[in-house]
């Protein structure tokens, strides 16, 4: 028995370099986007790689190239050839995740004289980092501007830097008219440093607090609940 053995007379095309792209990104925390990396030359032989982050606690990276944000910051990726320790750089930038404005339903008694305020809550998702603005706008519902409130037309509203709320007010008209309830809207519209989240729109409701007064009674009244001279009254 014997053993043949092929000799190989062809030689490994060794690697020359590596490049990446994108070179720099900017990704919100939570996002990923995905480096790719190229081998040069074309045709060469091990055109494995290895990545790595320069702060995990800022961006991660795994095999494939893609890349997640942790948390605002900087860092940089680094690819880096098997064949040669060629590298190549992404300059990654994170930034803190999108901060969403809100309003949330509310309701006053409309009171019988002069007004009374209807108090509306804006929220943020996360406290603010810079001052947020928006501006708030009211339409008619079944309550009527200029009669049973003051209407608001891009109103500017301001939640400063550090919190997560503000309050706004839309003065409400007192009447003693008997009523149904009635509703207004209030819009948000044009945010600066956040975005419109869910709901954007907000009803406000007036609750009616007149009654009808119980009619006087008249003289036959009061002598139909009289009892008879003989009646008898059980118990």
């Amino acid at each position: 028995t014997a053993t043949g053995t092929i000799i190989n007379d062809d030689n490994a095309v060794a690697v020359t370099g590596v490049s990446v792209a994108p070179t720099s990104a900017t990704i919100a925390v939570g996002a990923t986007t995905i480096i790719t990396a190229t081998v040069a030359p074309a045709g060469a032989s091990n055109v494995n790689v290895n990545w790595s982050s320069s702060d995990t606690g800022i961006a991660t990276v795994n095999s494939t190239g893609t890349i997640t944000g942790v948390a605002p910051g900087n860092a940089t990726i680094t690819v880096t050839t098997i064949d040669g320790s060629f590298t190549a750089d992404t300059a990654i930038s994170v930034s803190p995740p999108p901060n969403f404005i809100t309003i949330a339903n509310t309701s006053v008694t409309e009171g019988n004289t002069g007004t009374v305020d209807m108090v509306f809550t804006l929220t943020l998702s996360s406290a603010a980092t810079g001052a947020v603005d928006v501006e708030v706008t009211t339409a008619d519902g079944s309550a009527t501007a200029g009669s049973d409130y003051t209407a608001l037309a891009a109103q500017p509203v301001t939640i400063s830097s550090g919190n997560n709320s503000t309050t706004f007010n839309v003065v409400v008209s007192g009447d003693t008219d008997i009523e149904s309830d009635e509703t207004l809207t209030v819009s948000l519209s044009n945010p600066v440093n956040a975005q419109l989240g869910s709901p954007s729109t907000a009803t406000g409701t007036i609750t009616n607090d007149d009654v009808s007064a119980a009619p006087a009674l008249t003289a036959e009244d009061k002598m139909s609940v009289l009892p008879c001279p003989n009646q008898a009254i059980l118990t």
